[in-house]
């Protein structure tokens, strides 16, 4: 359903070793580590491992003909030398409809040489490509391929343990480079120590989590004693030095191994200080330069700026826009390019590079939270999406007669998804799961948008007319509004409630969030049709809720005071797994003078962030805030601080790094 993660996207740790010993051989390596090995009395390789013969094999239907000097180990095919072209493997499956790609699914030229990750695909079916000593899916057994290892060894607590590991990892006997994919995937060494009160047979841990493998030798008759813990409890046993079925006395020792499944560890933090970074002002884009994306190079120097900025202040959150119209500020098979990044002005663009990676490349660097800023249904311009890529659903359904209307519904010259159909909301899902299986994302973010606008007049009642026909029947009368703002509440509940299993299944870490308007009652009973008090009283919705509370503390409703609606929010967060962080607008202290008549105390004073943050960093609920928008606290193009409200600025700035 969604693209496999790809080899490139493994935490920077791993990705920024040194690779100035290029032409070291991983392998000799090896043989000092085995060496030192043996002579310590060898290492411990589990009964019932045999060598994989290279004759004909099978996986599902993919066959290896008995000709091919290449073994398929499950979705591997390994024994595949360095310096091996890409037609060279071509060669055994003449006749075949056959192709390789690399990690970014590019195809690959038949003089190209191979390197570990690239897929290779016969008729349909597809494997990954393992090159000996290749670790790091650049093509070559070098020094890097050995920093791999030799990182994974370091938090050991048995060496002699481990390198039995390094060596051998996939069960089949043969120390190639298929036991260093392993080694990629491997996130930190676990060591348990068991104490058995008399003999007992070891259990086979293999495949267990961290937490079954605890139960089944605690059920066994051993008691833990947790010497070293730093793995997630997605990961599973991939080695264990004591075979199972082993007769342990009183004192006995069993060591284990947890993956991480190669899943990035999220950056998140208890207390936010977020801004959003809004890329609509092509004047001020980090993503172009005028009507073409800009250089890498460039790119690259104002991400920098931006996080240095962030990071000399003291903010530690990014919620960085990837979505605004149906469309991805990155690479995506699910949406179509969006027109923001990519050269041009139309969907249908194409990416020089791929700016989110190179986003979180630079932010984790200097520990900045990076949060993917999504609209869920709101879509391009009625116009834009006729000219879109019949590779992207979206077009499909624009063009087919019974989903144009149904599942993307036109209103004021652009398009919406309907949440009420699965195929809408399955749309979305993918959308968010692709980046987090592509991507070291540390959170998903929505904004304001579901629904349009709905109040008494019949065009924003047929907006859903037919999903309500076909969905809707227990509600009640279709021509109600009450009824209809029922229907459309629960339609987006049920959206999220998929969104966030699907986050957790994946990834417990990756936190989700919503970033409503600040009026609860326009929220709850009004035309936006979003049920946040569900959100905040239940469990399985979202992670954070970031009421936008854009007014003063003069507000000349009272509703709206600052100080009274978030306290009005901070009453509606019932439920202890939904934090509260409150959305601050900045940007009205920009144009303080426009609101001078309704909301006069960004007119009349330039402390009004200063006291915000004073009000949230000892208010019992809040757990942060997030200003609206980057660009109203410091410049995108150049250097210092944003010009606009110097003074307001210059009387919260100082307050970050200590709230």
């Amino acid at each position: 359903m969604y693209p496999i993660k790809k080899m490139e996207h493994f935490p920077p740790a791993w990705r920024n070793f040194d690779r100035t010993m290029k032409h070291t051989n991983l392998f000799r390596f090896l043989a000092l580590v085995l060496a030192a090995v043996f002579c310590l009395g060898g290492f411990y390789v589990p009964a019932g491992r045999a060598t994989v013969e290279a004759s004909a094999a099978e996986n599902d239907s993919f066959t290896v003909p008995s000709r091919c000097p290449y073994v398929l180990d499950g979705e591997y095919l390994k024994g595949i030398e360095v310096n091996t072209t890409a037609g060279e493997l071509l060669y055994y499956y003449m006749g075949k409809e056959a192709a390789v790609t690399n990690s970014k699914g590019q195809a690959v030229a038949e003089d190209a040489k191979l390197a570990s990750g690239y897929k290779f695909t016969v008729d349909g079916v597809s494997v990954t490509l393992v090159v000996t000593g290749d670790a790091d899916g650049d093509g070559i057994s070098g020094a890097s391929d050995a920093e791999i290892a030799k990182s994974i060894l370091v938090n050991s607590a048995d060496t002699a343990a481990y390198a039995g590991i390094v060596a051998e990892l996939t069960g089949d006997g043969i120390i190639s480079s298929a036991d260093y994919l392993w080694l990629k995937y491997l996130k930190d060494c676990q060591l348990l120590v068991q104490s058995a009160p008399s003999t007992v047979n070891v259990p086979n841990l293999s495949g267990m989590t961290e937490a079954e493998a605890k139960t089944a030798l605690q059920e066994a008759g051993f008691v833990a004693d947790v010497r070293y813990t730093s793995v997630g409890t997605a990961g599973k046993v991939a080695y264990q030095k004591v075979e199972a079925g082993y007769k342990a006395g009183e004192g006995a020792t069993i060591t284990f191994v947890v993956t991480s499944d190669g899943r990035y560890t999220p950056l998140n933090y208890d207390r936010v200080k977020g801004l959003w970074l809004y890329q609509y002002t092509t004047s001020t884009s980090l993503f172009k330069n005028g009507s073409s994306q800009r250089s890498e190079s460039s790119y690259r120097e104002l991400v920098q700026r931006v996080v240095d900025n962030m990071s000399n202040d003291g903010f530690n959150t990014v919620y960085l826009q990837m979505r605004p119209y149906g469309d991805a500020l990155y690479p995506s098979d699910v949406y179509p390019p969006s027109p923001y990044v990519c050269t041009g002005s139309s969907y249908n663009g194409s990416f020089a590079y791929d700016p989110l990676e190179i986003f979180l490349e630079i932010a984790h660097a200097s520990d900045i939270s990076v949060q993917a800023w999504l609209n869920p249904m709101r879509l391009m311009t009625t116009s834009a999406l006729a000219g879109v890529s019949s590779d992207y659903r979206l077009r499909q359904w624009y063009n087919d007669s019974t989903k144009n209307g149904t599942y993307i519904v036109a209103s004021g010259g652009r398009y919406y998804l309907n949440p009420a159909y699965p195929e809408a909301r399955q749309l979305v899902v993918d959308g968010i799961m692709e980046i987090c299986e592509n991507y070291d994302i540390d959170g998903i973010h929505f904004d304001d948008y579901f629904y349009i606008s709905i109040d008494s007049t019949s065009t924003d009642l047929a907006f859903d007319q037919d999903a309500f026909n076909k969905y809707g029947s227990s509600y009640g009368s279709s021509s109600s509004l009450s009824v209809r703002k029922e229907f459309r509440r629960d339609q987006v509940n049920t959206l999220l409630r998929e969104i966030y299993s699907e986050i957790k299944d994946y990834n417990e870490d990756i936190i989700f969030g919503i970033s409503p308007a600040g009026n609860i009652d326009n929220n709850q009973n009004g035309y936006l049709c979003a049920d946040v008090e569900t959100w905040c009283s239940t469990p399985g919705y979202v992670d954070y809720i970031c009421p936008q509370v854009y007014w003063s503390f003069e507000y000349s409703a009272d509703f709206a005071k600052f100080d009274i609606c978030t306290n009005d929010w901070a009453d509606l967060c019932t439920a202890p797994e939904v934090d509260l962080i409150i959305g601050i607008a900045t940007y009205r202290g920009e144009n303080s003078a426009s609101y001078s008549s309704s909301d006069p105390g960004w007119y009349n004073s330039k402390d009004n962030i200063a006291r915000m943050l004073t009000f949230l960093k000892n208010h019992e609920r809040a757990t942060g805030w997030i200003m609206f928008k980057y660009e109203s606290t410091y410049n995108i193009l150049s250097d210092g601080y944003a010009s606009g409200f110097s003074q307001e600025i210059n009387n919260y700035i100082g307050m970050v790094k200590d709230w």
